[in-house]
């Protein structure tokens, strides 16, 4: 086969082997040089020299060398950066579009907005109609994912920010309050050896770890208040750190999206086109996005979806996964759902029809496989809002001394009512002596 360069493949000749060439490209001469080589003995010799890029050629031909054949396509879909500001009405249509295909979808959802300027802070529980919309489209076959607890970090608008990973520093989280200004972490080489090093970034994983699993245990519990029960875990914007998987795991069961494959820099990730259960996830399923989504911003906004499932069509089996926004409306929705049944022998992924377990220290859930949720949880709405919403001093300060007036007033309340009660009974007694 031939590839053109111009499709953004970078590759290296494989030559001076015999067997025969299964991939070349051509040249500014004019000439098939071979980047994919199989011998006579069965060896494949790959020359690409970005595999994250071309992961579909490499992982067509290792299926290819170790004999396995092609499966089905398994597709997916997501609503995605459901945050409280959510326009409702928009995130129904979208839903609803998908249900009457019947298609199972899945529901990206972020508990909390942060406003960027003030830093005010709004909760999925403040907002009662958007609830009873991701409750109903919950019934109607969407399954719930918790999608970071605020997706912002710093002062970064929801949905547009970081959360797991300092972008601004491009390093690990190092501290538990996002206010404070990053500890920039030393190089490894600057270290006599590898037990120092570990050593030295001890307390910053502490601090790490901290963050994450009050992050992780919030989300969970904030959305299980309302009715809304995740089912897996997708990272914002795919970065955090192998640390942070590891804490996650301790969570979630399956991740959704992509996988950070670099500790020092966040502008690494990948995943490879099929459902995996990489080493670094420690124990996670991964469900890989694989052909993007619908950029507005774009001349053509479902141009690289369309090629990406073209490239789909071609590699056959794997995982086509994408997601959607529902702020676009219905403009490109019935499209991007058309192409993506283009894909012959496919199917669509409901998550609740797979084994999954999310769990906090008040809350479990739990699919069997079979459709249905099962869910134990000791927290209630009231709960969740004393537990997760007062994080500052001075709310908490101010919430004392709400309670405080409070408990006042109803005293002072109690106080008058006993007195106009002992009021009554002496004009009573008085009269019923003069009579």
């Amino acid at each position: 086969s031939d590839t053109s360069l111009e499709s953004g493949v970078r590759v290296l000749d494989v030559s001076r082997l015999k067997g025969k060439a299964l991939y070349t490209y051509k040249a500014d001469d004019g000439k098939a040089h071979p980047f994919v080589w199989k011998t006579g003995k069965g060896n494949v010799y790959i020359g690409l020299t970005d595999l994250l890029n071309n992961n579909l050629l490499a992982a067509k031909q290792l299926r290819q060398a170790f004999g396995e054949t092609a499966d089905s396509t398994l597709l997916y879909l997501r609503l995605e950066d459901i945050s409280p500001m959510s326009d409702e009405k928009l995130l129904l249509q979208a839903g609803s579009y998908l249900h009457k295909r019947n298609i199972p979808f899945i529901l990206s959802v972020i508990p909390v907005y942060v406003n960027p300027e003030t830093g005010d802070k709004v909760y999925m529980s403040e907002k009662p109609k958007l609830v009873k919309v991701l409750r109903k489209l919950q019934d109607m076959g969407g399954s719930v994912i918790v999608h970071g607890y605020t997706h912002t970090y710093r002062y970064s608008e929801t949905g547009e920010g970081f959360e797991f990973w300092d972008a601004k520093a491009d390093q690990p989280i190092t501290s538990q309050n996002a206010e404070e200004p990053a500890t920039l972490l030393q190089k490894e080489q600057n270290f006599p050896n590898e037990e120092a090093y570990q050593n030295y970034l001890k307390p910053f994983r502490k601090n790490e770890e901290t963050y994450t699993r009050q992050k992780l245990t919030n989300a969970i519990e904030d959305l299980a208040a309302e009715g809304l029960y995740p089912l897996a875990f997708e990272a914002p914007h795919y970065t955090m750190s192998e640390h942070g998987y590891q804490i996650a795991s301790q969570y979630f069961t399956s991740l959704f999206g992509q996988v950070q494959l670099s500790d020092t820099t966040w502008k690494t990730s990948g995943a490879g086109p099929f459902v995996t259960n990489p080493a670094m996830l420690h124990g996670m399923t991964l469900y890989p996005e694989t052909i993007g989504y619908v950029d507005q911003s774009d001349q053509n906004p479902l141009g690289k979806v369309e090629e990406r499932i073209s490239q789909m069509i071609d590699f056959e089996g794997g995982v086509a996964g994408a997601f959607y926004h529902p702020y676009l409306g219905m403009k490109y929705l019935p499209e991007l759902v058309d192409q993506m049944e283009r894909i012959p022998n496919s199917q669509w992924l409901d998550v609740k029809k797979t084994k999954q377990t999310v769990k906090t220290d008040k809350v479990e859930i739990h699919t069997s496989g079979d459709g249905t949720i099962q869910v134990k949880s000791k927290v209630s709405a009231i709960e969740t809002f004393f537990d997760h919403h007062q994080q500052s001093p001075l709310e908490k300060a101010l919430w004392i001394l709400s309670l405080i007036v409070l408990l006042f007033v109803v005293m002072f309340v109690s106080y008058t009512l006993y007195l106009r009660a002992t009021l009554k009974k002496r004009i009573f007694k008085e009269r019923r002596s003069r009579g």
